[in-house]
Order: C-alpha cells, then sequence, then structure tokens
C-alpha cells in the first residue's frame, strides 16, 4: 500500500476569533484557498507571513487577530486582500480592571517531572547551568582592559580560539627579516534590573522589546536557559546562560541554519503536533542545560549583554 504525504498547510488561523488568515507560502491572486469548510478567492498577491480578510470590512473595521483587536481598516478591504499599511493602522482595545477570575488549566506534566539535567549547585540554592565570572566596566576606558583579562582567562582556562593566524604572522616576519618582500606581497592578507523570579511555573517579565535587553532582564531574573523564538532570524545570544534560537518557519531554519538551533515549522505545515514538538524541545533543553551540546550562539560565542536602560529603547 502506499502511503500518501498530507498536503501542507498552506494558511494559519491563530485563533478562532480572528477574521484573518496568514500565508504560510506565497499566494497568488485569482487562487481559491480552502479553511474550515470555506473557501476564498484571493484578489489580490499575498506573500508568506502577510495576512489576507476572511471578510468583507469597511472603512473603520476591526481587525482581530491572536483573538483581540490589533487594528482598524482606513479603506474598504475585501474578502481575500491583502492587509498592508496602506489599508490598516494599528489600534486595540482600551485597558481595563480585572472584571473576573480567570482561571488556567495546567497540562499534565508528570511524566517529566524525574527528568534532570547536570548542571550547578551554589550556595544560595540557587541552580545554574553555566559558571561564568561577568566583569562589568564602570568607565569605558577599561574595556580595553577587560578584553585583555577574558584573552588571559580563555588561554590559561584552555578556552580560547585556536590561533590560526599566529602561523602565518609568525611566516611573513621571518620573510621580513630576510629581505623576501616579493614573497611577502603574494603572501601578505589581512586576518580576518531585573529582580528575580521566585515561583515554579510561567513568570510573566517586564522587559524591554529590544532583543538583547529583554534576553538580558530575563537571565538577570535567573533564566538558566532562553528559548528565543524568531520568524527573521535574529542572532541574539548571552554570555550569562545559553540561548537557544527556535526558527518559527522551515524557510528560515534551512537559510540561516548556522544560527538556528531547532525549527519549529513542522508545527505550522502539519508534520508535528504541539506536543511532539514540545517534547523535541524539552529533551533539546536538557541536552544543552547538562553541556552535552552547545547552542548555535554558544559555539558562535555571541555574548550579547545590554543592561536595561530606562525610556523607550529602539
Amino acid at each position: 500500500m502506499k502511503l500518501i504525504a498530507p498536503m501542507p498547510k498552506r494558511v494559519l488561523q491563530l485563533d478562532t476569533r480572528d477574521n484573518v488568515l496568514i500565508a504560510l507560502a506565497d499566494l497568488r491572486q485569482g487562487e481559491s484557498i480552502a479553511f474550515a469548510g470555506k473557501q476564498y478567492l484571493l484578489v489580490s498577491d499575498i506573500p508568506a507571513k502577510h495576512k489576507f480578510a476572511m471578510e468583507d470590512l469597511a472603512m473603520g473595521g476591526e481587525i482581530m487577530m491572536y483573538g483581540v483587536l490589533v487594528g482598524k481598516s482606513v479603506k474598504p478591504i475585501p474578502r481575500g486582500d491583502r492587509l498592508t499599511t496602506g489599508n490598516v493602522q494599528h489600534d486595540a482595545s482600551t485597558l481595563h480592571e480585572q472584571t473576573g477570575e480567570y482561571r488556567w488549566q495546567a497540562p499534565d506534566t508528570s511524566k517529566w517531572w524525574q527528568r534532570t539535567f547536570l548542571g550547578y549547585h551554589r550556595a544560595d540554592g540557587q541552580v545554574v547551568t553555566r559558571n561564568y565570572w561577568l566583569v562589568v566596566a564602570l568607565v569605558f576606558c577599561e574595556n580595553r582592559n577587560i578584553g585583555v583579562l577574558m584573552l588571559a582567562f580563555d588561554e590559561e582556562l584552555g578556552f580560547a580560539a585556536p590561533q590560526v593566524y599566529r602561523q602565518q604572522v609568525a611566516d611573513l616576519a621571518r620573510l621580513c627579516r630576510e629581505g623576501k618582500t616579493e614573497e611577502i606581497a603574494t603572501r601578505a592578507a589581512f586576518a580576518p534590573g531585573a529582580e528575580y523570579s521566585t515561583e515554579p511555573g510561567l513568570n510573566l517579565q517586564c522587559t524591554p522589546g529590544n532583543d538583547m535587553e529583554c534576553v538580558t532582564a530575563q537571565v538577570g531574573a535567573r533564566a538558566r536557559v532562553v528559548l528565543f523564538t524568531t520568524g527573521l532570524g535574529t542572532p541574539t545570544g548571552n554570555p550569562s546562560a545559553p540561548v537557544i534560537r527556535l526558527s518559527k518557519n522551515s524557510t528560515l531554519a534551512e537559510r540561516m541554519s548556522d544560527i538556528i538551533d531547532l525549527d519549529t515549522g513542522p508545527i505550522i505545515s502539519g508534520k508535528s503536533t504541539i506536543e511532539q514538538m514540545g517534547e523535541n524541545i524539552l529533551d533539546f533543553v536538557i541536552q544543552v542545560a547538562s553541556g552535552q551540546v552547545h547552542s548555535k550562539a554558544e559555539f558562535k560565542g555571541q555574548t550579547d549583554f545590554i543592561p536595561w536602560k530606562r525610556g523607550v529603547s529602539l
């Protein structure tokens, strides 16, 4: 019997209350897209990751995504037309006080209760995934001294990168002493505030939106491993804790495999369930936390660190 692979999903609805669909691949004008038992005739090209209207929107019509108001139309948008900055403006519901008690049913995680990782215990009861010394310069002119100090530690502890150009420089110096300037010309080359989270479970942190400031604040609040989702390929890392980058689509994971650790695109393509992907991510997190493997950011030495500053961060 020949097995036929399921057709990949072409559109995605984030919440059943949404009135827009997200294109998972480039869609063309005139195509008829089937979703949830309905057909949508596209009246314009819809590039991947862009959205189109599921219903006719009059001027001032509300646009719902993630189950909440995200914008309003500034001109009529027909069903199947693309949402752009030219026909949509940002809008949001007004804030209001809590009107009732919110109840969330936590999923059953008992089968993972015995999972452990190889970490470090500290005298104050903390458990961490990496042991690093952080040296923060109080004045700018000390930055070079810190670089020299870091190099000394790396070399003595055996973590320094291979000095791949040292032999080349030695050869050039030897040729210079021997007066072989023509050979030098052919061989020379240029060498290239936050507070601690104390409660187990889900914690929401108030951090800046900037990638590196956000991760710095999360690690400062005791995050031991950071799962960083990206749709465009942000190469963020951190010096104090490993950062695992999760690609939200498979195209990005294939194009930027040198910085993406895990591809979660199979969820939206229908090749994996959220539960299956969650278990894969957990297994990888434990390996990284135990030092059995290193994240791409660690391997590339991406030690991004920005203290949280007050005011708008761009």
